[in-house]
């Protein structure tokens, strides 16, 4: 289908790129395939915090359904030592959703790539 603005000059047909899905809002319900946990590590520097959707061993991270209570910024970093103390810093940063799924567990932390609105 194409449209002319003036007898002469033909418009072409675009193709418009699919809308951005919505951000997720304080109580849509959601479906999730994994949730994040914490591992920590050292090395010479000290410890480093990173988040990953491995489970721990032993544990598995299935996925569920729940309600989002909330978003989080999380990072990845580590820990060094000076002669104040302890000093975290931070490497790399994002986001991810708080999903509670029972009234009786602790909410969980997923990705927004791993959530999908239901409902």
């Amino acid at each position: 289908m194409s449209k002319q603005l003036f007898e002469d000059v033909p418009m072409f047909d675009v193709e418009l790129p699919e809308p951005a899905p919505e951000p997720l809002k304080l109580g849509d319900r959601v479906a999730y395939d994994t949730h994040l946990t914490r591992t920590d590590s050292r090395d010479r520097k000290g410890p480093n915090r990173v988040w990953t959707t491995e489970a721990y061993p032993g544990h598995q991270n299935p996925g569920g359904e729940g309600v989002v209570i909330g978003k989080r910024t999380l990072s990845h970093g580590h820990s060094e030592r000076d002669e104040f103390g302890w000093s975290y810093s931070a490497t790399e940063h994002f986001t991810a959703y708080l999903i509670a799924h029972s009234l009786y567990r602790t909410p969980v932390l997923v990705l927004p790539e791993n959530i999908k609105a239901t409902p």
